[in-house]
């Protein structure tokens, strides 16, 4: 797979157990050791377990949307912007019955000559030509910290999506 400037993912899980402790769990991981290309996507037990993404080593940005114990869920995950990272999140998670049990949704925005929510798309242009890392699940390769559950289905778009499209994939 090549890197992408603008990504989608689209990512089935189901935690069995919170690993505790202030820890990021890892769900999925595209970066280089020591981390200064790439993006890693967790769940973070210190903010009620809420949904991750961080991008090279300084820029985080934590959601509201709260992933669920021993449910499947689906995270879709699309990134793009021409000044910052602008991503949308949408977290839809199922009864044991395949009935919906929530859909949660959330947008950050880097707006036009205002403060960044990451890199611009020049310095992701240029880390994703030069990112030459696998991709990894359940783990980030420098840390200790893991997943504990189950992993689904999985996608990867080289584009960035709307709202709409997200919800129809």
């Amino acid at each position: 797979l090549t890197p992408s400037v603008d990504f989608t993912l689209l990512l089935w899980f189901r935690p069995d157990a919170w690993t505790g402790g202030g820890f990021v769990m890892p769900l999925w991981s595209w970066s280089d050791n020591p981390k200064t290309k790439g993006y890693d996507v967790s769940i973070d037990d210190t903010a009620g377990n809420a949904i991750r993404i961080q991008s090279r080593t300084t820029t985080s940005q934590t959601t509201t949307l709260g992933a669920s114990l021993s449910k499947w869920q689906c995270l879709v995950l699309s990134q793009g912007g021409t000044y910052g990272m602008e991503t949308r999140f949408l977290l839809v998670t199922f009864n044991d019955d395949g009935s919906v049990y929530s859909t949660q949704r959330e947008f950050f925005s880097a707006a036009t000559g205002g403060a960044s929510t990451g890199p611009t798309r020049a310095q992701r242009v240029s880390d994703s030509a030069a990112l030459t890392a696998t991709m990894e699940w359940g783990k980030i390769r420098t840390s200790a910290n893991y997943y504990d559950g189950k992993f689904g289905q999985f996608a990867f778009f080289t584009r960035s999506m709307t709202a709409s499209e997200m919800e129809r994939i």
